[in-house]
């Protein structure tokens, strides 16, 4: 998409998409740059569930192309908000008070700690996310604050040769909550060719799943999350096909079982 420069009320021009607030294009290939495939810089892509049950994407742009540093959140289909990079507080890690954009110049290939929120005046977006990566790029981590709350976020680095693909929706089966009914909630997926995290919450017992991960093999995977209602872990079997990603869980020690069905967003 084009980029141009936007004003808002207390900060200066950062870039800005033009098709805010309107659909968007699945993008067809990677758009990491080769030069940075072992590097903090690039494209990084993640998924995030809040205590509200909403999922949210983001892609982070760290100088891939030029020296711009931006994120891009999308929610319900929709380019939902273009996000700057704010200046930190050395001595706690925060946001700065006053909020200030941060324009320095990124050194590539050191370690990466920024924090993004809204191009609108500060709390005028509805996210706002810490985000690092180590100097090689690895070991990538995101914590979105998504509507006033907390979350549960997953995140992978893109490479010119491996592009990463996210995928938003929900499960459902047969652990039941006497209260609530079966079990069920929103479940996230941030995929490569090779490799796979998962993120759920249930609404039927009010928990976050921790993130869990394992191999794609031939668009298939196999995924362990350790920890569940009851102690018992659940297993995901699951196969992508072109933009799905489905299958079937089932619980250790029990009876359980169901199925999760997702879209990609990105």
């Amino acid at each position: 998409m084009v980029l141009m420069q936007a004003c808002s009320k207390g900060h200066s021009t950062p870039p800005v998409e033009t098709d805010l607030g309107k659909p968007y294009a699945l993008p067809t290939g990677p758009a990491a740059n080769a030069l940075y495939d072992g590097s903090s810089a690039g494209i990084y892509k993640g998924v995030t569930i809040n205590a509200q049950d909403s999922l949210a994407t983001f892609q982070f742009n760290i100088a891939n192309n030029d020296e711009r540093v931006y994120a891009l959140e999308y929610m319900y289909g929709l380019l939902r908000d273009s996000m700057v990079r704010y200046k930190m507080d050395t001595a706690t890690q925060l946001l700065k008070f006053p909020n200030q954009e941060d324009s320095s110049v990124l050194v590539r290939g050191n370690f990466f700690h920024s924090i993004f929120g809204s191009y609108k005046p500060y709390f005028g977006g509805n996210a706002t996310a810490d985000f690092a990566a180590e100097a090689d790029g690895s070991f990538s981590r995101m914590n979105v604050n998504l509507n006033a709350n907390q979350t549960l976020d997953a995140v992978l680095k893109e490479r010119s040769g491996m592009q990463v693909y996210c995928y938003e929706g929900s499960y459902e089966g047969s652990y039941t909550n006497p209260v609530v009914g079966s079990d069920n909630g929103p479940i996230a997926f941030v995929l490569t060719a090779d490799s796979a995290v998962v993120i759920q919450a249930s609404k039927a017992f009010g928990q976050f799943f921790p993130s869990s991960g394992s191999v794609v093999v031939n668009g298939a995977f196999t995924i362990r999350v350790a920890d569940g209602p009851g102690g018992a872990a659940f297993i995901l079997i699951g196969t992508v096909s072109g933009n799905a990603c489905s299958g079937t869980w089932t619980r250790d020690n029990s009876n359980a079982s169901g199925t999760f069905t997702t879209h990609r967003t990105l």
